[in-house]
Formats: C-alpha cells, structure tokens, sequence
C-alpha cells in the first residue's frame, strides 16, 4: 500500500470514528433532556444548556458526516481504481497465456517434425531387407542422392521454423521456450549439416560412376 492510500485510509477510519462518537454524544444530550424536568428554574436552565450542546454537537455531527461521506467517496474511488487494474492485470494474464500456448504448440509441432526427420533418416540409411534388390548399385545410389536431397531440404524448412519460433517466443519474452527452441534448431542444423555432406559426397561419387 502506497503512503497516498495509508492516508486516505487513515481518513476513512478517523471520519468514521469521529462520527460514531458524535452520535453517541448527540444520543446522549437528547437523552438528558428528555429526562430533565421542567419544573424549576434550575432544570429550565438546565434544559435551555443541553438544548445548545445538542445543537453545537448537531453542526459538529453534520460536520464530521460530510467528512466521512468524502471518505467513503475516496474509498470508493480507490476500489474502482483497484478494481480497473486487477481486470487489467487479468486481461493481461488470458493475453500472455495464450501466446504462451500457441509458442508451446509450435514448438510441439517441431518436435513432432524432429522425429519424424529422425525417422526417415533411418529409413533413407537403413532401407528395409529386400526393398531394393531389384535395383542396381548406380540405381540404389541414384536413388539415395535424391532422398538424401529431400531430407536436408525438410531439415532446413524445420530448422527454418525453429528459428522464427525463437525470435517469436523472444519477442514475447518467453526465454524458456526460445532457449528450447534454439537448442533444436542448432541440433538440426547440426544433422542437416551431416547430411548435406553425405549428400555431396554420394552425388559427385554418382556422377563420377556415370559413363562419359
């Protein structure tokens, strides 16, 4: 709580005070004068003392009322003002998490990518038990060469996407997920690098098998 607020709730709390005892001072003097007698000089000047005390502890009333009205009014202002920031801070919370959750299902997606590239590199590498014996060597190479190309060009749109997820996710600051997001960026950039020399090696060993 800042020292404005210390105050104004000082305030709301010495106004109702102030009026809670000046009703019950004011209670008291009416109290007194309806159990003075008017039956003597004494008790008529009595009652004409206590008639002015209520009537000065009326004005004070009144004012002290006035005072505590704008103390409620302040707090009510306070209220509504505290009240507009909590929905602030909500909306603010529904905005951030669902960016969070689109950054989080991108980066799913990726992984997804990921093993799936995983898996095909394994198939291109370690093709199934009879599935090219009908094929010669150059036809096998030949045909490696063009898988080995699709791969490294799959690797390098996903390795694309990871980096466009990083800078999103920096630019929403949401450090986590671009650190996670780098890190499979920079492994696929690692294993399309890989690749992308197997592929070179196998395509010039290919041309150079070719016949003149």
């Amino acid at each position: 709580m800042s020292k404005r607020d210390e105050d104004r709730s000082s305030r709301l709390t010495a106004a109702a005070s102030a009026v809670e005892q000046g009703l019950r001072r004011f209670e008291k003097l009416v109290e007194t004068a309806k159990q003075t007698s008017l039956d003597s000089e004494k008790n008529l000047h009595k009652a004409s003392q206590a008639l002015e005390e209520i009537a000065s502890s009326e004005e004070q009333l009144r004012t002290d009322l006035v005072a505590l009205v704008q103390a409620v009014s302040d707090a009510r202002e306070r209220h509504e003002a505290n009240a507009k920031h909590a929905q602030d801070v909500a909306n603010e919370l529904k905005t951030r998490t669902e960016t969070f959750q689109s950054l989080l299902e991108r980066y799913a997606a990726l992984g997804k990518d990921a093993v799936d590239l995983n898996a095909l590199a394994q198939r291109i590498i370690k093709p199934a038990e009879g599935a090219q014996e009908e094929k010669t060597q150059p036809e096998r190479e030949a045909e490696l060469v063009e898988s080995l190309r699709t791969l490294e060009e799959r690797m390098g749109n996903v390795a694309d996407d990871a980096k466009r997820l990083v800078e999103s996710a920096r630019s929403d600051r949401f450090d986590d997920i671009a650190r996670q997001a780098d890190s499979l960026r920079q492994m696929l950039a690692a294993a399309r690098n890989k690749m992308s020399l197997l592929h070179q090696g196998l395509a010039r060993k290919v041309a150079s098998d070719k016949p003149n």
